[in-house]
């Protein structure tokens, strides 16, 4: 296995003129895999990671099978791949609070947020970080006299860790993060006012299999830049 461990410092000055893909940042509580699923989805295979206290991003492609390479015109009509760049965000109790500056720096419409599914007991903390960051986005629109910016921000949650037999199930990660009380916008997420509904969805993952992840991108993707053409809606209705 090869280990990887990357310092990675003041990452939007040092991509000034880097072409990336679409950007979206990536959360989840210290060790629930979000290295280990970048490089999976990077280098499909396993690398052996280390926790540390940095933000890393990664650009990569993942078949586009939701859409149509006809010569037809339109987004995506010819693209076999889609790019994305996913920005890997370290999850210690003290960075948590900062989590929203990264979705402001990418100007990203959705978010990923990775949990170990075998850690039923950090289930409590995973909710609050991840209502905590919906909450400071909300916080912030109202003080910039934004209405709907923010509360359009799209959520991809990984259930990772479905491999291992103690492992929680997406219905369990699901409830346990209240993932219906985000999505239809519980006054808790915005200190009591209420909010819209929330696109959201859930899916249960093996990053050191890269299982899940290439079907979650492409949900991602097509809520952010609009649905495949409709003979490609029941396909991914079936994923």
């Amino acid at each position: 296995m090869l280990k990887v461990k990357r310092y990675v410092s003041d990452q939007w000055s040092n991509l000034q003129g880097t072409k990336l893909g679409q950007q979206f940042p990536m959360f989840g509580l210290s060790y629930a895999g979000k290295t280990t699923l970048l490089y999976h989805l990077v280098y499909s295979e396993f690398i052996e990671t280390i926790g540390d206290h940095s933000a890393r991003v990664e650009t990569f492609t993942v078949p586009n099978l939701f859409r149509q390479y006809d010569s037809g015109k339109g987004r995506g009509a010819q693209q076999k791949e889609l790019k994305f760049s996913l920005w890997d965000v370290a999850g210690q109790t003290g960075l948590i609070p900062l989590w929203h500056s990264y979705v402001d720096g990418t100007n990203s419409k959705g978010v990923i947020f990775v949990v170990d599914s075998t850690c039923r007991e950090d289930m409590p903390y995973a909710k609050h970080a991840l209502w905590r960051l919906f909450g400071a986005l909300a916080a912030k629109d109202e003080e910039e006299g934004r209405d709907t910016e923010k509360e359009d921000m799209v959520l991809l949650v990984f259930a990772n860790k479905q491999d291992r037999f103690d492992a929680m199930t997406v219905a369990e990660v699901m409830e346990g993060l209240d993932l219906e009380g985000l999505g239809n916008g519980d006054p808790q997420e915005a200190g009591g006012r209420p909010r819209r509904k929330r696109r959201w969805h859930i899916r249960g993952t093996d990053a050191t299999k890269g299982k899940g992840l290439v079907e979650g991108l492409l949900w991602l993707d097509w809520q952010v830049n609009g649905p495949p053409r409709s003979r490609e809606e029941t396909a991914l209705e079936r994923v």
